[in-house]
């Protein structure tokens, strides 16, 4: 026990903590800290379980060349919980992290496991783009439940989860409940990085950059998609005043033609944008790595210039349902959901209320590998004229919608679908309707040319 108002610098020395079913309590104004020296303020041994730590400040203060690690735990060290702790570091640093910084030789009776954050102040900096970042999460069941991420500097990111394509390393992940505030610059609130199984619930998230979604990048270890990445009702507000657009959640790797989500849910967030940029699109969601088997749903995007911005071309079985799709006029106007690229898909988007100013803009026009239904705003699609070309003549729905094609007059044989004949008019006029949901085809022999229309829902 500590009592009350302590302050207990250290100088050279770490702080190691090594016993088992420990309970380390302070209170209201107790303070470890390192004024100089080098090395970590404090670490865990190995091989320590059972570890409640309570109601200190850790402050490291000093930013001596090579000690980017603050505070820190050893190997197989098993459920071991901070509460109502502020973890403080100054210059590029790592505020705290749940590896030994090993990890990419750890052996998987070496991980990490049930490590809690519950009711802490995170308080620090970090450098992503050249050394370990603000909070670094490796393991097994880490949690961050009722915490406050402040202070983040540049370049910096309050919360990375990190991992190594490896299941008995990485994961699962939670992070429930939490406020991240911005700092100065461009910092990111969290990262996500090759892991397996992660809960990003319940947060209030006010930055200047979004949600990356990544590769593992920035160790040495071989890159890979993250795994049932679920982020869930919470409130994501981005700061894009003066600077380059940014964008609310961005999947992306580092390594142009890989898979960066394979399994995942965005669900009950608003996810929003304020300020106007210097420049850029500011994008809900930026695509810009494969994604699989991934569910938006109802979910509130407000202001965006693109709602959903598709960059790579191998994105399958996404579901977008159900949200309000609002882009606003920050440079000039809006669509729900814009490409570069036509993704391979099935992309199935449904049930949105479309409030963009220009609804869908693709590359050239094709909505191939897209499925449209019943969004307000979007569909239905009206009528069109097909022209139809030499007999016999296949025509594809590719227009993303289901649609009833309509042929009349001209001197027709027959109408088919699936070379089964579903018309047969012996060379007369023909007068017909046929229903076809996206990436389906009718096929008209005639001599002389009907006239074709399709009615787009």
């Amino acid at each position: 026990y500590f009592p009350a108002s302590l302050s207990f610098y250290r100088t050279t020395a770490t702080l190691n903590f090594t016993k088992s079913n420990t309970a380390v309590i302070g209170a209201p104004g107790v303070e470890i800290r390192r004024n100089s020296g080098t090395g970590q303020l404090f670490t865990f041994a190995n091989n320590v379980t059972d570890v409640v730590v309570s109601d200190i400040k850790f402050h490291q203060v000093i930013s001596p060349a090579g000690a980017f690690i603050a505070m820190g735990l050893g190997q197989s060290n098993i459920r071991i919980n901070f509460v109502r702790c502020w973890f403080e570091a100054e210059g590029a640093q790592v505020v705290l992290q749940t590896w030994n910084g090993t990890r990419t030789v750890l052996a998987a009776g070496n991980v990490n496991k049930n490590v809690t954050f519950r009711d802490c102040v995170i308080d620090g900096t970090g450098a992503f783009s050249t050394a370990p970042n603000t909070v670094s999460a490796t393991g097994v069941n880490i949690a961050f439940e009722h915490c406050l991420f402040i202070n983040a500097i540049a370049t910096g990111a309050h919360l990375v989860l990190q991992g190594l394509g490896r299941k008995d390393l990485d994961g699962p992940f939670l992070v429930s409940d939490s406020h991240f505030e911005a700092g100065t610059g461009t910092w990111r609130p969290l990262i996500i990085q090759q892991i397996y199984g992660a809960i990003i619930k319940g947060n209030v998230i006010r930055s200047t950059q979004g949600i990356l979604i990544t590769q593992n990048g920035d160790y040495p270890a071989s890159a890979g998609p993250n795994f049932d990445v679920n982020i869930l009702g919470n409130v994501i507000e981005i700061d894009n005043t003066g600077q380059v657009g940014q964008n609310g959640i961005e999947l992306a790797t580092p390594t142009t033609g890989t898979d960066v989500l394979l399994r995942g849910s965005i669900v009950g967030n608003q996810i929003g944008t304020v300020g106007v940029p210097s420049s850029g699109s500011p994008q809900g969601v930026g695509i810009y790595g494969g994604l699989y088997n991934t569910t938006f749903s109802d979910n509130v995007f407000n202001n965006w210039t693109w709602v959903f911005s598709f960059n790579y071309a191998t994105v399958l079985r996404v579901i977008i349902k159900g949200n309000h799709l609002h882009g606003g006029t920050l440079t000039g106007g809006s669509n729900s959901i814009q490409g570069s690229v036509t993704p391979t898909g099935p992309v199935f988007i449904q049930g949105n209320i479309d409030n963009s100013n220009n609804g869908i803009n693709l590359p050239g026009g094709s909505f191939s590998g897209f499925f449209f239904y019943q969004n307000r705003g979007f569909n239905p699609q009206g009528v069109a004229a097909i022209t139809p070309g030499a007999s016999p003549y296949t025509y594809t729905n590719n227009d993303g919608v289901p649609e009833e094609v309509h042929i009349d007059g001209g001197t027709v044989t027959t109408v088919a679908k699936n070379a089964i004949t579903l018309y047969s008019f012996g060379g007369a006029a023909a007068r017909c309707a046929v229903w076809l949901e996206p990436g389906e085809a009718l096929t008209v022999t005639y001599t002389v040319v009907p006239v074709v229309n399709k009615d787009r829902k």
